[in-house]
């Protein structure tokens, strides 16, 4: 690319998961990159612990920091990039928790989350500024076929 003009920039990034003991299972992640256009940073931690045979309790904290453009549910330079000030930088946090059962009788998952109106990740099924709870329950093939 310095051939035409255009700089090299480092994208990477980081998982990993440990599991302590045969119940808990901790881990994080940690993404950055280093366009000086466009630089963004992502760490998370997550854990998750086996309350039971078949039930789980989950949990995930997320920082971002972005261009403070971006952030928010509706960045505009999603649809016009470039706009703003690149060394304007904005962070914002979210967290998940999930309870989540799949036993023969019974499947079943309740969650809740919340995110920052600056939070900013593309790839999170929550954008920036959200509250956001639900539960889901699926009959077992045992109950369908009674």
């Amino acid at each position: 690319w310095g051939g035409i003009g255009v700089a090299a920039v480092w994208v990477g990034g980081v998982d990993g998961q440990l599991n302590l003991g045969s119940r808990v299972q901790v881990g994080g992640s940690i993404v950055r990159d280093d366009n000086p256009m466009d630089r963004y940073d992502l760490a998370s931690v997550n854990a998750l612990v086996k309350i039971g045979a078949a039930t789980t309790l989950s949990g995930e904290y997320a920082r971002s920091r972005a261009r403070a453009d971006k952030v928010g549910s509706f960045g505009w330079s999603g649809l016009l990039p470039g706009l703003g000030d690149p060394d304007q930088r904005s962070s914002g946090d979210a967290w998940r928790v999930e309870l989540s059962h799949a036993g023969e009788a019974l499947q079943w998952r309740g969650w809740y989350g919340e995110t920052d109106r600056t939070f900013h990740n593309p790839a999170a099924t929550m954008a920036g500024s959200l509250r956001e709870a639900g539960e889901e329950s699926t009959p077992t093939p045992e109950e369908i076929s009674a």
